[in-house]
């Protein structure tokens, strides 16, 4: 019953407006090459327009030029949870905790610690 309390709680805070809905895709750190920047970059902007297929698109062209590139697989989770594929956001949340241990802002992220700590089958 505790777990399913939990799992409730969790769902409710993931997907409601005061929750993380307003989660923000990250720019790109100076040190990172400037093509996968670019891409990266270009992501970030139609994410915050709303162009989730695009941001996607140019999030997924980063990492081909980058693919340890951690803050572009954090903006490709956040892209998928706003198209609603939760299970393509919980395995590149995992991925972008992977090789962004030391960027604070992915570290201490709190949607995507909900997505890795609960698994995907209990955040939707």
């Amino acid at each position: 019953m505790r777990s399913v309390v939990l799992s409730l709680f969790v769902f409710a805070l993931v997907f409601s407006s005061t929750g993380f809905a307003a989660q923000k895709a990250l720019k790109s750190p100076k040190k990172i090459d400037s093509k996968a920047a670019l891409y990266n970059n270009e992501g970030v902007e139609s994410y915050r327009g709303g162009a989730y297929r695009g941001a996607k698109a140019s999030f997924e062209d980063a990492i081909k030029v980058k693919p340890d590139f951690a803050e572009a697989y954090y903006n490709l989770a956040l892209s998928y949870r706003q198209l609603g594929n939760h299970s393509k956001a919980a395995r590149f949340f995992k991925r972008a905790m992977k090789y962004g241990k030391n960027n604070p802002k992915i570290a201490k992220s709190k949607v995507l610690r909900a997505y890795i700590n609960t698994g995907t089958k209990q955040v939707y």
